[in-house]
């Protein structure tokens, strides 16, 4: 069993705050507080920075919160293995990935796996469609991450996930004219500067040369399908994420065979033990 200092030391990682931790322990502040600064103590090292937004863990304490997690599954997992019954505490999963893919096909599936499940267990989606990088596994800011597979360190576990197919998507009004037409005549609607999955589809269908040069952004692929919806200029999306908007006559989709495929891969720090709930949630993420 973790001691009653390691397990306060998780809440915190989890929670953020002392508060929180405190309220999710059944204990007082006072005593969280104690709890950390005995572990602290014996450990001869800090585990956390206090800062007035709450407290964040240092690379001492991210190593050990990732053993501290792999000794809780142990337990649960040997337990079961006896056919001990007990009370197992509802597991937190956090995820970080982009909003066109998340959105559209991983947090339904992530849904569909908890709500079927025998296990207690919550999720926590941060969709991120600007500072979503590898870098904030090591931080301990979320357990998985969907990032590009060469932003993946070598240290980490990974696993590609089903390609998403990118097509051309302008106002419903301009249905009837040619990509060569509107890409000639319209700006292109980005992320942000750096983006260039548009140029990327227009070079690989020969569109490239005549496209304007001017763009607007929206760091937000809401916000990004709206501006096109509202004739601003065109833009590539997932056909998945575009669907909804298709279907609600705003957007059409132009040349619909003419595809670029973008592969992801779900991250995160390898383990030796897994809880119950990790298990189901990461093979229903395709």
């Amino acid at each position: 069993m973790l001691s009653a200092d390691l397990q306060a030391f998780l809440r915190i990682a989890e929670e953020g705050t002392m508060r929180a931790a405190s309220t999710r322990l059944g204990l007082t502040q006072t005593a969280v507080t104690r709890r950390l600064a005995n572990l602290e103590e014996s450990l001869r090292c800090s585990l956390f920075f206090r800062t007035p937004r709450g407290m964040v863990i240092t690379e001492q304490g991210a190593l050990l919160l990732r053993a501290s997690r792999d000794m809780a599954a142990l337990e649960q997992a040997t337990l079961a293995g006896l056919g001990v019954s007990m009370r197992v505490e509802c597991t937190h999963i956090r995820i970080r990935g982009p909003s066109s893919l998340v959105r559209s096909r991983l947090l339904p599936a992530s849904a569909e796996a908890i709500a079927a499940a025998d296990f207690e267990a919550t999720i926590e989606w941060q969709i991120d469609d600007v500072a979503c990088d590898a870098e904030a596994l090591k931080r301990m800011e979320c357990d998985f991450i969907v990032v590009a597979p060469d932003r993946v360190a070598p240290a980490l576990s990974r696993r590609l996930l089903r390609d998403e197919a990118y097509v051309m998507v302008v106002p419903k009004a301009w249905e009837s004219r040619s990509a060569r037409d509107i890409v000639g005549a319209e700006r292109i609607v980005d992320f942000n500067p750096a983006d260039t999955l548009t140029h990327r589809y227009l070079a690989q269908w020969d569109l490239a040369t005549v496209c304007r040069p001017e763009r607007h952004f929206a760091n937000n692929t809401d916000g990004l399908a709206q501006m096109v919806a509202r004739g601003m200029g065109y833009s590539v999306l997932s056909i998945e994420f575009a669907a909804p908007f298709v279907e609600r006559l705003e957007l059409a989709i132009v040349e619909p065979r003419h595809i670029l495929k973008e592969r992801h891969a779900l991250a995160w720090h390898p383990r030796r033990f897994w809880p119950s709930a990790w298990k189901r949630v990461l093979a229903a993420l395709r």
